[in-house]
C-alpha cells in the first residue's frame, strides 16, 4: 500500500492568468530586456511581457512600441 506514495505528484501551481489589466495597449511603449529575434521580453510600464518583433530582430536595450495585439500576441516594432 506504501508503494504509490513513493510516487507523489506534489506539484504546486504558482501561476497565474494574464487579466486584461496586466496587457498593454497598442501604443504603449518600452524597452526590450533580451534579444527578440523575433521573439524575446520587453518592459511596458511595470511589467515585463513576451512580444514578438514586427519585423525582424531587435537588440536588447532598444525603445520599442506596441503596435499589434492579436491572440494574447504582442507585436513591436523599434523607435
Amino acid at each position: 500500500a506504501k508503494t504509490w506514495k513513493r510516487f507523489p505528484l506534489n506539484t504546486n501551481i504558482d501561476s497565474k492568468a494574464v487579466t486584461t489589466d496586466d496587457v498593454p495597449a497598442i501604443g504603449d511603449r518600452g524597452k526590450t530586456t533580451t534579444r527578440l529575434a523575433p521573439v524575446g521580453m520587453v518592459r511596458i510600464g511595470s511589467h515585463t511581457v513576451e512580444a514578438k518583433a514586427l519585423e525582424g530582430m531587435i537588440d536588447p536595450g532598444v525603445p520599442v512600441e506596441v503596435v499589434l495585439i492579436e491572440d494574447n500576441k504582442i507585436y513591436v516594432k523599434p523607435l
